[in-house]
């Protein structure tokens, strides 16, 4: 299911690990080189404790580093905030005890069903970018729909939000994945997109 945000995060897991691995694999080769010549030869040990080059890089090496992470997470979360403002439609989803509140044009259907269903599924547009915005009311909840890769926390007093594009046509259940009371397990969330 192609999804803007979701992609880009993903990606920049990937790239994060990469980057990380690479950085972690140059410190320890570094250090067998150091402590193998070390070992192996006499008056070495002085080269490297009163060494102006080697502190230089050693203290210049990391502010790169990190000047790299910060502009690759900079990247990152400009395009999701670039992509949260071309949403063509808005949701908002409020999580109460122990139901949630679809705010929105397409959620006004009843459909009754087992407990996996909800009376008013939230219904969303295929083809279509929305932005779900999520609070709560009470107690701290989870918007949760694993098949699409989404889980949100609803805090009171917070607004959170995802956007949603290039959905395929179907129903996906999801569940509030936070424990938010003795109601918890009977809080599912279906979303139908058309």
């Amino acid at each position: 299911y192609p999804n803007i945000n979701i992609e880009s995060i993903i990606c920049y897991f990937d790239q994060s690990i990469i980057l990380y691995t690479s950085i972690i694999n140059a410190i320890i080769v570094g250090m067998i080189f150091i402590i193998y010549s070390w070992y192996n030869r006499q008056g070495v040990c002085n080269m490297y404790i009163y060494n102006i080059l080697i502190e230089v890089i050693w203290t210049i090496l990391p502010i790169i580093f990190i000047c790299i992470m910060l502009l690759h997470s900079i990247r990152t979360i400009y395009i999701n905030e670039i992509n949260r403002g071309s949403s063509s439609s808005y949701v908002n989803i409020i999580g109460n005890q122990w139901y949630w509140i679809y705010n929105s044009i397409e959620s006004r259907i009843s459909n009754i069903g087992r407990i996996i269903y909800v009376d008013q599924p939230l219904f969303i547009r295929s083809n279509t970018c929305t932005s779900l915005i999520i609070s709560s009311l009470d107690v701290i909840h989870s918007f949760s729909l694993p098949v699409l890769g989404i889980k949100v926390d609803a805090i009171p007093g917070r607004i959170n939000s995802v956007n949603v594009t290039s959905i395929c046509p179907g129903l996906y259940i999801g569940y509030c994945s936070e424990l938010c009371g003795s109601g918890h397990g009977f809080m599912p969330i279906n979303m139908v997109v058309y």
